[in-house]
């Protein structure tokens, strides 16, 4: 069955990670997907991380988790932002949006 299947060329994100391992290069660096790391194989948490999550912690009310489509409200409201206001395929219901990320309320950010 799997043998009529054609074989997609290699992902290039992933392929920037296996260029990186053969790279003999002692002074490169890896700009692939995944996390940084320092020279002695930690991974530093960023300043701007730090705050950020700091911010999220101050502001957020409640630990109920979202639907998986994300928030409902983000959803219908960024189809006009993207699509325009007029949209016929809003209007004719014909779109969908889902959000991957908790929007955090800017009226609770100082």
């Amino acid at each position: 069955m799997f043998e009529s299947f054609e074989k997609l060329p290699d992902d290039p994100i992933l392929g920037l990670t296996a260029a990186y391992l053969r790279d003999p290069n002692p002074n490169k660096i890896d700009l692939g997907a995944g996390v940084y790391k320092t020279e002695d194989g930690n991974t530093p948490i960023f300043a701007a991380v730090k705050k950020a999550e700091a911010l999220r912690l101050e502001s957020e009310t409640t630990k109920t988790y979202t639907a998986i489509s994300g928030d409902p409200a983000f959803c219908e409201r960024i189809q006009p932002l993207i699509l325009g206001a007029g949209s016929g395929a809003i209007a004719d219901g014909r779109t969908c949006a889902v959000a991957t990320k908790n929007i955090v309320d800017a009226s609770n950010n100082p």
